[in-house]
Parts: structure tokens; C-alpha cells; sequence
């Protein structure tokens, strides 16, 4: 049996732990699946819901964490309701800008508007 070395165990520890994505509901997908999606599936329940495999998902956040530590100036946007405090939160935790509801036209192309701004990246 070959012996895990510490950078392996890092590795594979997980960001969160698997009791608080289950809690907060991260596990839980939708009925439509794409065969983009299949890959993060872990079963389909009987009512046709998808049960993400939270290991995966775990490991895209990770990737997106790193890819984002690159950059200083990220705006997040959402227009949904749902969307707001996670992308406040997520702004204010990477010292980013938010915009939620309508986004303003001119915000990223427009130097002379007030409320312009000209991030790095952009996650929606």
C-alpha cells in the first residue's frame, strides 16, 4: 500500500467540510441536466433531481479560487433575486465591486459615467 505524503493529504482536503455543503444545500442540482453537468452528477434521485458529487464540486471551487487569486479587480454580478447577498458577500470577501438587479448600461464601457468601472474580470 503506497504511503500519502503530506502535499497528497492537502490535496485532498476539502475547502469546506462535507457537513456544511450538505447543510447549506450545495448537493442539490435541478431536474435538467446537460451532459456538461453529468460529470458533477452523483445519482439522479427518484424524482428525477440531481445530487451533485460534493467532492467535485469541491475541486471546481478550488480551481476557481486559484484562477480569481490572480486578479484585484473582480466585479460579480446578479440580477436574480436569490443572487444578492451571495454576491455582496462574495465582493466584499475579495474586495471587489457588486452589482446586483439591472445592470447599469455604460458601467464597463463608458469612462465618463459615475458609477464606471473597469475590473479585471468579471463573474456572473
Amino acid at each position: 500500500m503506497p504511503v500519502k505524503t503530506r502535499k497528497e493529504d492537502l490535496a485532498n482536503q476539502m475547502l469546506v467540510d462535507r457537513t456544511d455543503y450538505l447543510t447549506s444545500g450545495v448537493h442539490i442540482g435541478m431536474k435538467t441536466c446537460t451532459k456538461y453537468m453529468r460529470q458533477f452528477i452523483y445519482k439522479i434521485r427518484d424524482d428525477g433531481l440531481a445530487v451533485f458529487n460534493i467532492q467535485k464540486v469541491d475541486e471546481r471551487i478550488k480551481i476557481a479560487a486559484g484562477f480569481l487569486s490572480k486578479f484585484e479587480k473582480i466585479l460579480a454580478v446578479s440580477r436574480k433575486g436569490n443572487g444578492v447577498l451571495p454576491v455582496r458577500k462574495f465582493a466584499e470577501v475579495v474586495g471587489g465591486k457588486a452589482v446586483t438587479g439591472r445592470f447599469p448600461p455604460g458601467t464597463l464601457t463608458n469612462p465618463s459615467f459615475r458609477e464606471f468601472y473597469e475590473p479585471d474580470v468579471v463573474r456572473c
